[in-house]
């Protein structure tokens, strides 16, 4: 009866030791999760202070436009065209590169910059005069290389 009793102690301290990494695995995986769906947090909240950033940044270019002397309207306004047009697509491949943009949606917003570029040869020289302190390098880069690409450079 005894060596019974040792037995079933064994068997009992196997299936313990068992459920014991069957727990820590549980728990690793549950703060694995926790963890990525902070990142996924943290990210939207960066995308909506990005968002809100260049929307104050949009409300000051209409601001400037709405009250800037007659005399300036014409060619300052094509100009506040690229402010807005540079910085809302800047916007949207920030927000492509975190993943919360899906290539075709960025491709399709990313496209009307790439076309007013090529179109307007002021909007040409703005963006060949941008510098790594006024637009993401990253974002300056893969707007040269489509450009290059269409030049066929």
């Amino acid at each position: 009866m005894q060596e019974k009793l040792k037995e079933y102690a064994l068997i009992a301290e196997i299936v313990g030791a068992v459920a014991i990494v069957l727990s820590l695995i549980f728990v690793g995986i549950q703060v694995k999760q926790g963890a990525e769906e902070t990142a996924v947090n943290t990210e939207a909240i960066r995308g909506q202070v990005r968002e809100s950033m260049m929307n104050a940044d949009l409300e000051v270019i209409k601001y400037i436009a709405e009250y800037m002397p007659e005399d300036d309207r014409t060619t300052s306004n094509t100009e506040l065209f690229y402010e807005i047009l540079k910085r809302t697509r800047e916007n949207f491949w920030v927000q492509y590169q975190n993943g919360l943009l899906d290539e075709d949606t960025y491709t399709s917003y990313i496209s009307i910059f790439i076309d007013e570029i090529q179109k307007r040869p002021s909007f040409k020289t703005r963006w060949d005069g941008e510098t790594n302190n006024s637009v993401v390098p990253t974002f300056k880069d893969e707007i040269d290389s489509r450009l290059r690409g269409l030049d066929g450079n």
